[in-house]
């Protein structure tokens, strides 16, 4: 498993964490892939790789007038019950994910309340801020399966740095020394 993600950039950063998605991805079986989790209030390891995935489809899909919903993701069922198709498009996002220019400006579209009369509101952004983001969140999520395989499948060999920050990571090295 890769062990050393790049963070010179986020367009690299977003690029070596996919990468080490789907390190963890070859490391799993589609029955713990697709089977519901308690410690994941249900909800399937596949699921939890979908959502990540969907949030960088949505950076690399912008709109015209630059703009990144990510409530309007499209949860593509089929990211969750099939490792294979998963890494098929994680492979696509990547490849994709090259051409971007982080510098470029957007604007994202998001909603904090559940109220069906709340409108979204409109956020300037950039590129390299949403897949810093889209970086941020995948650590989140990965902590958060990492959890639950440690203590369902603890013969799945996970890398100890998953689901870890790189800042936590260097702090840790720092303090070792």
């Amino acid at each position: 498993m890769k062990t050393e993600i790049s963070y010179s950039s986020p367009v690299t950063a977003s690029i070596n964490m996919l990468d080490s998605i789907k390190d963890l991805l070859n490391s799993i079986s589609t029955e713990i892939y697709i089977k519901p989790d308690h410690i994941l209030s249900g909800a399937t390891l596949g699921q939890h790789f979908r959502h990540i995935i969907e949030f960088y489809q949505c950076i690399i899909d912008i709109s015209e007038d630059c703009l990144i919903c990510y409530d309007n993701r499209k949860r593509d069922l089929r990211l969750e019950e099939s490792i294979d198709f998963m890494i098929m498009r994680i492979n696509s996002i990547s490849n994709k994910m090259k051409i971007l220019k982080p510098e470029l400006p957007v604007q994202t579209l998001s909603k904090f309340t559940s109220d069906p009369s709340e409108k979204k509101v409109k956020i300037k952004s950039s590129v390299g801020r949403e897949l810093s983001y889209g970086f941020d969140h995948s650590i989140h999520h990965l902590a958060i399966m990492k959890i639950a395989l440690s203590i369902n499948h603890p013969e799945v060999k996970l890398p100890a740095e998953l689901g870890i920050a790189p800042s936590t990571l260097q702090y840790r090295t720092k303090c070792a020394h």
